[in-house]
Parts: structure tokens; C-alpha cells; sequence
């Protein structure tokens, strides 16, 4: 009996829409209109993609524990595969955190700012000695060196450890000008609000920005949160902004960067 009532519903309720579409339809945009919109909502979406992402000269580090793909021009973490975790769609396959392929975006930037904010390495490419390391020892060492400029000689390098998860990176500065500089290392978790593979109806998990200070505890930032954020340009996401000390994440199942 309830399956019956819940068919004639379902019914009713499509006779209604059809009823309504036939005496009050919805407007048919122009279709020059529409591509122009298509276009120009795309258009913003592709230039900030490109500007934050450039196609990759990959530099593959390989230790016990985690597979890592360097850009040698930028510098950026562009994948980071988990070795000793398996993947949740195939456990022949180990677990990809970081990537930059069409799946997802989820990588780590770093770059240098002057005391005015200005990105200093901008335009300037990396170059390293080998496209190749893999882990002998405790340490390996990934050396990213900059031409000179304007007296400065910056080189980034990482460092991983044997049995870590610990991606260490940092800016060698050598100033030869004359003059001093005031620089600061910014560092970024770039990622889409693409859900994880492993995300089901009934057994969703949050995926997103986390923040951490003495002042607010651990504190979720949702993406949508944040895009309200960015359309209205106020800043209404609750969270703590301004703090002496704490750190910043982005979190999916049971695996989060910071």
C-alpha cells in the first residue's frame, strides 16, 4: 500500500511540474547570450587555474615512505604518494595525497616576499642537478637553485626524512648588493573542492581547510564558506584570523597537511 501511494505521488507531482512548464514556461536564454555568459564565467575560472598551476618539469623523489614530484621551475609540491598507505579504490595502488592532475588540484607553494609583499621570485625559474633522487641514508637533499638577481642568489631546498612524513623546506639567501632586504618565506596549501575518492551518500566525511590557535581550538573552514567569502569580498567565515601562533590544514579522510 505505501509503495502504491508513494507512485501516485511521484505521479501527481510530475503531472504538476508539466502543468506549470505548460502555461507558465521558463524564459529560453538567447543562445548567443548564453555562450557569452559560458564564456565569461569560464574565462576567470581558466586564468586563475593558470595562474596558479603551470604545466610541470617534474623532479621525482623517492624515500621509504613517500613518492614526491617537485616542479623544478616553480618549485611547487605538485604529488605526494603515500607508499605505505594503499589507495581507497584499489589496494594494489598506494594512496595519492597531493596531485595536480585532472582528478584534483592539492599542492604545497612556497615563495619569498619583500617587506612589501611583492612575490620576489616571480618570473624566475628553477633549475636543479638531476630530474631523480631516491633516499640513501636518513636524509636526501633537493637543491632548486635561482640565477642571480638584483644581487640576490636564492636557492629552495627540501629535505626528507628516513621513516617521516615531514617535508622539510627552506630558502638559502645569499645578498650580495650591498644593501639589506627584508624577505619572509610564504607558504600555501593550494586544493579544489573536489570530494575525495571514498565519499559515499551516507558516509561523507569533511574535506577542507582547518585552522588551529590557542585562541579558537581546532576550527573547520568550509570551501563554500570561503567562496561566500570571496563573492561578497567581506570576510563573515567564523574562524580565528590573527593569532601569535597556531597552523593552518587542509584535511580529507584520515590524511591532512599543515
Amino acid at each position: 500500500m505505501d509503495f502504491k501511494r508513494l507512485m501516485a505521488f511521484f505521479a501527481i507531482s510530475v503531472a504538476i511540474f508539466a502543468g506549470w512548464e505548460h502555461f507558465f514556461p521558463s524564459p529560453k536564454p538567447n543562445p548567443a547570450q548564453q555562450a557569452a555568459q559560458q564564456q565569461t564565467a569560464a574565462a576567470p575560472a581558466k586564468a586563475a587555474a593558470e595562474a596558479v598551476l603551470a604545466s610541470a618539469s617534474p623532479i621525482t623523489v623517492t624515500t621509504d615512505t613517500v613518492k614526491a614530484v617537485i616542479d623544478e621551475k616553480s618549485g611547487d609540491l605538485r604529488q605526494l604518494t603515500l607508499l605505505q598507505y594503499k589507495a581507497t579504490g584499489d589496494e594494489h595502488k598506494p594512496f595519492v595525497l597531493f596531485n595536480d592532475g585532472k582528478e584534483y588540484t592539492y599542492v604545497a607553494q612556497s615563495e619569498l616576499l619583500d617587506a612589501q609583499g611583492n612575490n620576489v621570485l616571480k618570473g624566475i625559474s628553477f633549475t636543479a642537478p638531476q630530474k631523480q633522487y631516491s633516499l640513501e641514508g636518513d636524509k636526501v637533499e633537493v637543491r632548486l637553485s635561482a640565477p642571480e638577481t638584483n644581487g640576490l642568489k636564492i636557492d629552495k631546498v627540501y629535505t626528507f626524512t628516513k621513516g617521516s612524513y615531514l617535508v622539510n623546506i627552506r630558502f638559502d639567501i645569499t645578498n650580495s648588493n650591498g644593501q639589506p632586504v627584508d624577505l619572509s618565506a610564504d607558504y600555501r596549501i593550494v586544493r579544489d573542492n573536489s570530494e575525495p575518492e571514498g565519499q559515499g551518500y551516507f558516509t561523507r566525511s569533511y574535506v577542507g581547510p582547518v585552522v588551529y590557535t590557542p585562541e579558537g581550538d581546532f576550527q573547520k573552514v568550509s570551501f563554500s564558506d570561503l567562496d561566500d567569502d570571496a563573492k561578497s569580498g567581506k570576510s563573515e567565515a567564523e574562524y580565528i584570523r590573527k593569532t601569535p601562533t597556531g597552523w593552518l590544514g587542509m584535511i580529507e579522510h584520515h590524511f591532512m597537511s599543515t
